[in-house]
């Protein structure tokens, strides 16, 4: 199998140093290919919100045609930053192909997959960093 990549945002970069890809709430960790765009890609449309020392978001007060409205706070993303995963070291059991987007809203050729599982730090790499503020409507990133 080729090599499989992980994007994420600045702040999540300290924790998958020190203790790799964790699984999100479904119990996997995302990972595309075959090149480092496909991963960023689905980042793009993926709002982050700020949260508090103890998780909790952070809720700003928006006026509305006079009344109050409250809503999360976005994070201002300037880069995506995507990791090499080395799939060699993973547990092919664990690994599988993922159907969670439809396939004619990505580029053509994107592969997903579900990893099932922890991946160590010492089995992925930071390879690639996507500027936001440099990439134009008729640039390719992968």
């Amino acid at each position: 199998m080729r090599e499989l990549y992980h994007a994420t945002w600045l702040s999540n970069m300290a924790s998958i140093e020190e203790k790799g890809l964790l699984p999100g709430m479904d119990g996997s960790v995302y990972l595309a290919g075959p090149q480092p765009g496909h991963a960023a890609q689905f980042l793009m449309f993926h709002t982050q919100f700020a949260v508090d020392g103890e998780g909790r978001l952070v809720m700003r007060e928006i006026e509305i045609d006079g009344e109050k409205h409250s809503f999360p706070t976005p994070v201002e993303n300037t880069h995506i930053y995507v990791y090499t995963v080395d799939v060699k070291r993973l547990d092919p059991d664990l690994l599988s192909p993922s159907s969670d987007h439809a396939p004619g809203f990505w580029q053509t050729d994107t592969e997903s997959y579900w990893y099932d599982g922890v991946i160590p730090p010492e089995h992925v790499s930071l390879t690639y960093q996507f500027d936001l503020d440099n990439l134009h409507s008729n640039e390719v990133a992968v």
